[in-house]
C-alpha cells in the first residue's frame, strides 16, 4: 500500500514500481481516488528486454507522450486487456522487460489522445520503433485535399478509419481498399465512387494481430494521387537486414 496524501488530485504520476524476485515496472496512475493494480513480471520466467521510441507521423504526439502497453490476463475466469506497463517515451524512448513469447498491445496517448498502434510479440532483446502514421495529400494553391489512416478502438471493438477529404471537391474518382498485408485477396473493405468530397470508412477488425494495408487512388484533375499504406499489425524486433529498411509509402 502507498500512501499518497498530500499529492495534487488533479495531476497523473508515473510511479516505478520495485520488488524482490520481480522486474521492475512503471505505471501511470490516472487518479489518486481509484485503485491501481500492477501486474509485475516474475524473474524466474523467460523474458526480453526492449527500448521502445516513437516515430510520429501526424504531428499529434508532443514530446509528453506515453506508451502504454497492454497484455491480455485471466482474472476470476474473465479475459481482457490489463495495463501493465505506463511510462513516457522522453528522448531516450523507454525501456522495459516483457514476458517471452506473449504478444502486447501497443497504445500512445497524448493530452486525452489515444492511438493503437498494433500488437508486439516479445519475442528478442532489442529496439523497436512504433509508427504512428498520418499522410496527407500535398495541397495546390487553390485549397487541399488530405487523406489519413489509423487503427482506433471503440465500444471495444477495434477498427480502420480511413478519412478523405477534398475542400474544393475536385476529386472526379476515389477508390480506397483495405486488405491484409501479403494477402491482397483478403479484403476487408473497398470503395469506388465517382466526384467525391468526403468519405469516412470504419470497418471493423476481426484479428487485432493481423496487418492491414490501405490502398488509396484517387483523380483530381490532371493529377493522379496514388498511396499505399501499412495500419497496425504485428511489431517484432527487426533482423539487421530489414531494420528500418521499409518505409510507408508517400503520395506520388
Amino acid at each position: 500500500m502507498v500512501n499518497l496524501t498530500g499529492l495534487d488530485v488533479t495531476s497523473r504520476f508515473i510511479v516505478r514500481v520495485e520488488a524482490d524476485n520481480y522486474y521492475d515496472r512503471t505505471i501511470i496512475i490516472r487518479s489518486i481516488y481509484q485503485t491501481q493494480r500492477v501486474y509485475l513480471l516474475n524473474q524466474s520466467v523467460s523474458a526480453v528486454e526492449n527500448q521502445f521510441f516513437l516515430d510520429d507521423l501526424t504531428g499529434q504526439f508532443g514530446d509528453d507522450t506515453k506508451l502504454i502497453i497492454q497484455r491480455p490476463l485471466t482474472i476470476n475466469g474473465s479475459t481482457s486487456y490489463e495495463r501493465i506497463v505506463g511510462a513516457e517515451f522522453g528522448v531516450a524512448g523507454h525501456t522495459t522487460t516483457l514476458e517471452q513469447g506473449v504478444r502486447y498491445r501497443m497504445i500512445v496517448e497524448s493530452d486525452g489522445r489515444q492511438r493503437i498502434v498494433g500488437s508486439y510479440f516479445a519475442e528478442s532483446d532489442g529496439q523497436i520503433t512504433l509508427e504512428v502514421g498520418s499522410i496527407v495529400y500535398p495541397r495546390p494553391e487553390s485549397g487541399g485535399v488530405a487523406f489519413e489512416a489509423e487503427k482506433i478502438e471503440e465500444d471495444g471493438q477495434e477498427h480502420i478509419r480511413v478519412r478523405y477529404n477534398d475542400t474544393d471537391g475536385l476529386t472526379e474518382r476515389l477508390q480506397i481498399t483495405v486488405y491484409e498485408r501479403g494477402n491482397k485477396s483478403n479484403v476487408l473493405t473497398s470503395y469506388d465512387q465517382l466526384d467525391v468530397q468526403t468519405v469516412t470508412l470504419k470497418p471493423t477488425i476481426p484479428d487485432e494481430d493481423t496487418s492491414w494495408v490501405v490502398n488509396v487512388t484517387a483523380d483530381r484533375g490532371d493529377t493522379t494521387y496514388a498511396v499505399t499504406y501499412p495500419v497496425g499489425g504485428d511489431y517484432r524486433v527487426p533482423s539487421p537486414s530489414t531494420a528500418r529498411g521499409s518505409e510507408p509509402s508517400r503520395w506520388s
